[in-house]
């Protein structure tokens, strides 16, 4: 099939969780044999910024800057168009004749414009539960699917730390949304404990070293995994969205690592103290790290427990099923949405090992 995914960005994006999910799902319909073409409206400007290294990885993608030109979405069976993209181009998108037109709603589009601009759309695909309840009173309430983020398998799985990384004790994501105060009261607490301490984000210091603490910025999510490796621990702080799929936690399981989660305890996913270490506040994280210090062996059932959900639920595997799923839902020849003999690859239950698996069976 051919399918035609418009964003506002992605390779640009790359160093975020978007970035990760939405090459995840492109490198997924790859292999399973679909013509994949993604536009992306951002300015080329923006992307004269971007490192060599993201434009060699994304090199074997077939990614164009979009010019307002139609036509290659007019030939395709499937269009997503995310949420995010200028209103003229979601609507005229919606004009198209006879594409399945999917809008992938990542910035709760009805808070801010009108549901009649969607007219032309067969579905959304829900970013989080809250995004989906948003359409409960409208035309699409019966076509709407909860797609939430999820690993790119064939980059995160649990690996050596490599040489070129320095060996430290906690990874730290500092730009989730979470309040400057609980980042800086979690930062007292590492350094009285005397931990090391990476930190990845781009609110609170930029490629510098103070003491313990390295401050590295934004890394590429495929450099990601190698820093996963080289730390004994990552802690998570609240996230805006209680109701949404945490990429962070699922990044952490999947690297092989136990992760600590500070005030935000995501219960619809996850067991606390089972896939992942909840402390209700900073106050208690020092007694928790000297907690999983001491017992490695009940650290290791936590991270075992952990890379177990992943591979179980959350991969982009999994994410693109549920899409098949839905285009089957509206009449699409199942031959034309999983090519006969077409093999791909998914994670063992309980490991990082990749097996062929035959689609459709």
């Amino acid at each position: 099939m051919k399918i035609v995914m418009i964003y506002e960005e992605l390779v640009t994006s790359s160093n975020n969780k978007k970035g990760h999910f939405l090459t995840g799902m492109l490198r997924e319909l790859y292999e399973r044999g679909h013509q994949v073409i993604v536009f992306e409206t951002t300015s080329g400007k923006k992307k004269e910024r971007v490192s060599s290294d993201i434009i060699n990885f994304y090199s074997s993608f077939d990614i164009r800057q979009f010019s307002g030109d139609l036509e290659e979405l007019e030939t395709a069976g499937l269009i997503i168009a995310d949420s995010r993209i200028e209103i003229p181009i979601i609507e005229n998108i919606g004009r198209i004749g006879l594409s399945i037109k999917l809008l992938h709603d990542v910035s709760r589009f009805l808070d801010s414009n009108p549901e009649s601009v969607l007219s032309g759309f067969h579905g959304i695909l829900a970013d989080s539960i809250s995004i989906k309840a948003a359409y409960r009173n409208t035309g699409f309430k019966n076509h709407i699917w909860v797609l939430e983020e999820a690993i790119d398998f064939r980059i995160f799985y649990p690996r050596k730390a490599p040489l070129n990384i320095e060996k430290r004790d906690v990874l730290l994501f500092a730009n989730e949304g979470g309040k400057r105060e609980i980042f800086q009261e979690t930062m007292q607490v590492l350094t009285r404990g005397g931990y090391s301490v990476t930190i990845l984000g781009d609110g609170y210091g930029q490629s510098t070293r103070i003491g313990q603490m390295d401050f590295k910025g934004w890394i590429p999510y495929f450099q990601l995994p190698y820093y996963i490796a080289a730390h004994r621990f990552s802690i998570h702080l609240p996230s805006p969205e209680p109701d949404a799929m945490h990429l962070r936690f699922l990044e952490s399981f999947a690297g092989g690592i136990p992760l600590i989660s500070i005030g935000d305890n995501p219960k619809a996913y996850f067991s606390n103290n089972r896939d992942f270490v909840y402390v209700e506040d900073f106050k208690n994280l020092s007694d928790t790290l000297k907690f999983m210090t001491r017992f490695p062996v009940h650290i290791q059932s936590i991270v075992s427990n952990g890379l177990r959900v992943v591979n179980r639920y959350h991969t982009c595997f999994h994410r693109l099923n549920l899409l098949e799923e839905i285009l089957q839902s509206f009449g699409v020849d199942k031959a034309q949405i999983i090519p006969e003999n077409k093999w791909s690859w998914k994670n063992t239950d309980g490991g990082n090992e990749l097996f062929r698996y035959r689609l459709g069976s």
